[in-house]
């Protein structure tokens, strides 16, 4: 095989296997496909002179497997600088907006009656509102809205709503992958209470099978703006965030629409209402 030939072969093999792994993660798969171009050409220029310089065959394909190595941590580096980027986020004007808490899809808008009824059904087994949220804060009907990140998304997550921390409770629990069901009742999770007058929310990090850390930045009784950072997430996962189902708020986001932290409106409230 000529050098091209040789340099095609590893922009292929590393092709395929950057995008099968985007697909398990589910990534943005524009992103992952010009990402993966990008790191898989790049990588096949040095190479191009070791192969004009070796004729044996396993030398060869020891290039062809050096290549796709070196595309792979190419591709890894750039995933990790958008990983840790933190922009910063103007959120919009209005003191009676919700904004979204993390970048990402919503996966699901549900409303729930009370803190006992179930959320997910999974082997049988019911898994409720109490059991997400730790903590028996949520004593009436409420909307929940979960927000999936992936690596691509900017994993500092933000306040919803400005008002005084009333509460942070940190949850012990495992590191199961957000795919399976339970998965969000049942690994380790920070749940963080603000309020105002008007208006209350819950925010609940929850770990993953990466993720082996989740930071609150915040402190209780510490007043806190709409759009402000509130913790971060390491390495993809899922956000949730609950209010109560009340005549003067409205939802304004639905499942599988993409949102951002501090900037996407995700509901509206009367802020001459009471908060509860």
């Amino acid at each position: 095989m000529t050098d091209w030939q040789l340099a095609l072969v590893g922009v292929g093999i590393s092709l395929v296997l950057q995008m099968l792994v985007a697909s398990k993660w589910k990534l943005d798969r524009r992103l992952s496909l010009t990402g993966s171009i990008l790191s898989s050409v790049v990588a096949a220029v040095p190479f191009m002179y070791f192969y004009q310089a070796v004729q044996a065959g396993l030398l060869s394909a020891l290039g062809v497997a050096g290549q796709v190595g070196l595309a792979g941590i190419l591709s890894a580096t750039m995933t990790a600088i958008a990983f840790y980027r933190d922009p910063e986020r103007v959120p919009p004007s209005g003191d009676n907006l919700v904004v979204a808490a993390a970048d990402g899809v919503v996966t699901f808008v549900k409303t729930v009656d009370d803190q006992s009824a179930p959320l997910v059904r999974k082997s049988g087994r019911d898994y409720t509102l109490a059991e997400l949220v730790g903590t028996d804060v949520v004593k009436e009907p409420v909307h929940v809205i979960a927000i999936e990140m992936n690596l691509f998304d900017v994993h500092v997550n933000r306040c919803p709503l400005g008002g005084r921390v009333k509460s942070i409770t940190s949850i012990v629990g495992g590191y199961l992958s957000l795919g399976r069901d339970e998965a969000p009742f049942t690994n380790a999770r920070v749940a963080t209470l603000i309020e105002n007058h008007a208006l209350w929310t819950v925010v609940v990090q929850i770990a993953s099978r990466l993720v082996r850390r989740v930071d609150c930045f915040l402190r209780v009784d510490e007043d806190v703006a709409a759009g402000q950072r509130l913790g971060v997430i390491r390495f993809g996962s899922l956000v949730v965030v609950i209010l109560p189902r009340l005549e003067h708020l409205r939802i304004e986001v639905t499942p599988g629409e993409r949102v951002w932290a501090g900037a996407t409106v995700m509901a509206r409230y009367d802020l001459t209402a009471d908060a509860r």
